[in-house]
């Protein structure tokens, strides 16, 4: 991965914890406004700036690992590298350091630990142990116990300095992650680490880690950034160190971008095959569906097409012909191109970001953990020489200002999408493409020489942004009609509130909750919730304070429910894998999160009108971009809304009925059940604050 062309981003936000409070014109009922944590300097790490690997006893690896820049040992020389630690070919020196070069990077990271660790100005004390699922800002943080990231993704948001001390331990959980935001490098990230630090199985984090005691890896784990065991030893297995160029490195390196790829007349299709399409179940299909120079379509009865864009049908014999012709042009382009070609050394890209460029492996190409980034305006070209695979429930998102119609991916052989994949781009495969249950793609799927299959599936039309289409549901368009953000909906004296129902509070299990919780008019609320510190008042309000709360909520519920003007109708019940931008949506029916990732993008207010229930699947979540805010959406549910386990949802939810939030789920916003009760069952109610 080199990072000339790669960086580590990311557009999750979920909240903001040191940011202002959303907040209306509330009198004396005001909410307090925390104020924002300064930036501290950066750490000097010196010579030890070219290193990413370097321990004071050993480094020991088993597996194949990939390592940017240089790897050292001091005072100890021992790697056990078994032959399989490869460089990237960025940055340069890129090797095993001399014992001297160790030696002096080895002095220059104990002053910058000790220079990192005794920062106190402005500190920002962290009184959790478990910092997933939230997003901090630049600043100086401290702990005097250990960090962990064990649910939920930690988002590190805006361009600045960003400092971690922690008295004893670290440790990333199998499978989670640290992402990037809003300008925030992973050069500019410092971890203090007390003791040891372990990054569990295909865990993705960034930063500079400087552990006074040992660094361990686990298999599959990535890391862009640098691993300083101080005292200690660096285990890794199978991983991958990747170099944090800054972003000054970046520009003198950036690559010349790519031409895009000519589809001619195929550019109106999004299904094409050479000898059958085949499909079970219902699936949606933008645009149009042919075949050529075969002819059978089966299951066709349960393919539907988008409304947009036009024509929208399955495509005559001879349309198919000409398109799969000119599809054989533009797979031979796009394959044939060489100029500024950057080789990936890894098969699975799952937990990186590419900018615009060229991209090639002579094998195969997967996301297989993490989600795939793919950033910046430009044209985006993968030439892979045998298969494509996207696992189940794995995603690419896409950001500043990438587009799907601008990314291609020319594959040798097949390409398989996994049940719940999201997927976005031309896929041009010399062979099948097969797309599992309730896989989403926004694109073209176009097999040269074989089938594409599919099964209830959705494959949405990549519009571009000069198509007209102002406004457009970004990555996966859905509806044709305009969406424009409504005036915000006032939550009065509720907007303090995280948690109110009618009838009672219930909770199993250690729950946590921002602000004020209330029952009106009932009176029962179960032990075990905890408040968080900010922001205040943070505790069980009084009858008193509840019973307005509730009449300000259903007054805010008869408002958004007689929101008509400017409004957008929603003609499925998944939103999963879909992007909404603020407008008024409605449905006349339920909604639901059941596969992939609903995307919330854009500052402005979101409504989302829904007369019967909603639902968040096990392990989905909402993600927040492009300055959408928790505090600026909102659900207006018409029966009984729930969380499953593990997932992530935002926004102010309004149930007319019942609040069931499962095992571990977490929302950052506000649960109010209109006439019934809320069910906590351990539980993170983060309060919706303001950026």
């Amino acid at each position: 991965m080199p990072s000339a062309a790669m960086r580590w981003i990311a557009p999750i936000v979920l909240l903001l914890a040191t940011s202002s409070i959303c907040s209306a014109d509330m009198g004396n009922r005001k909410l307090l406004q925390p104020s924002i944590v300064p930036q501290p300097l950066t750490v000097d790490l010196k010579s030890a700036k070219k290193f990413t690997v370097l321990a004071a006893t050993t480094v020991t690896n088993t597996g194949p690992t990939t390592v940017g820049g240089l790897l050292g040992v001091s005072p100890g020389s021992a790697v056990d590298e078994t032959t399989e630690i490869s460089y990237f070919a960025e940055p340069t020196p890129n090797k095993r350091a001399s014992d001297a070069d160790a030696a002096a990077a080895k002095k220059d990271v104990g002053d910058a630990y000790n220079d990192a660790a005794g920062r106190v100005e402005n500190v920002v004390n962290i009184p959790v142990v478990n910092i997933g699922g939230h997003t901090y800002t630049p600043g100086l943080y401290k702990s005097t116990g250990a960090l962990e990231v064990s649910s939920g993704t930690l988002s590190l948001s805006g361009k600045g300095i960003f400092i971690f001390q922690m008295e004893t331990t670290f440790l990333m959980s199998t499978g989670r992650e640290i992402i990037l935001q809003d300008g925030a490098e992973g050069c500019d990230i410092f971890w203090v680490v007390g003791s040891s630090a372990t990054f569990e199985a295909g865990s993705v984090a960034v930063g500079t880690f400087m552990a006074h005691q040992s660094i361990s890896l686990n298999t599959g784990a990535f890391i862009v950034g640098r691993l300083f065991a101080v005292n200690a030893a660096v285990t890794m297995q199978s991983n991958t160190v990747a170099f944090p160029a800054d972003a000054s490195d970046r520009r003198r390196r950036q690559l010349q971008e790519a031409l895009p790829v000519d589809l001619k007349t195929a550019r109106e299709f999004t299904v094409l095959a050479a000898t059958t399409v085949t499909n079970s179940g219902p699936t949606t299909v933008g645009g149009l569906l042919g075949v050529s120079p075969g002819s059978a379509v089966e299951g066709e009865t349960y393919i539907s097409y988008s409304t947009l864009p036009t024509p929208n049908k399955r495509a005559s014999t001879a349309a198919a012909e000409i398109a799969m012709a000119d599809i054989a042009d533009a797979y031979n382009d796009a394959a044939g191109r060489v100029e500024n070609v950057v080789n990936i050394p890894v098969v699975n890209i799952g937990g990186l970001t590419f900018t615009p460029g060229l991209y090639k492996t002579t094998g195969a190409l997967e996301v297989s953990s993490g989600t795939l980034y793919l950033s910046g305006k430009g044209v985006f070209i993968f030439q892979m020489e045998t298969t494509f695979s996207m696992d189940t429930g794995r995603e690419m998102i896409l950001q500043d200002g990438a587009q799907a119609c601008d990314i291609f991916w020319v594959v040798g052989s097949s390409v398989t999408f996994e049940a719940n994949s999201v997927a976005v781009g031309t896929f041009m495969a010399h062979q099948s493409i097969a797309v599992k249950t309730g896989a989403s793609i926004t694109g073209r799927l176009f097999a040269l020489n074989a089938a594409v299959t599919m099964l209830s599936n959705t494959v949405v039309f990549p519009a571009d942004a000069s198509a007209g289409r102002r406004r457009q549901l970004v990555e996966a368009e859905a509806y044709s009609t305009v969406a424009v953000s409504p005036p915000t909906v006032d939550l009065l004296f509720a907007e303090q509130f995280t948690v109110l129902a009618y009838a009672t509070i219930t909770n199993t299990g250690k729950s946590t909750v921002g602000g004020l919780i209330g029952v009106s008019p009932g009176t029962a609320v179960d032990t075990g919730i905890s408040y968080s510190e900010v922001p205040t008042p943070n505790d069980r309000a009084s009858d008193e304070d509840a019973a307005t709360a509730k009449a300000d909520v259903t007054t805010a519920y008869n408002d958004a429910s007689g929101r008509v003007e400017n409004v957008v109708n929603i003609n499925v019940v998944n939103i999963g894998g879909l992007t909404f931008t603020p407008g008024l949506y409605k449905t006349t029916g339920a909604l639901e999160v059941s596969s992939g990732t609903l995307y919330l993008r854009g500052n402005g207010v979101f409504i989302f009108q829904m007369e019967t229930t909603f639902l968040i699947n096990a392990d989905l979540k909402m993600v927040l971009q492009d300055g959408a805010q928790a505090c600026n959406v909102f659900w207006r549910v018409g029966s009984a809304a729930k969380f499953e386990v593990g997932s992530e949802a935002v926004g102010t939810f309004m149930a007319h009925t019942a609040i069931d939030a499962l095992t571990g789920a977490k929302i950052t916003g506000r649960l109010f059940s209109l006439n019934a009760a809320v069910n906590l069952q351990g539980n993170v109610v983060a309060f919706p604050f303001k950026v």
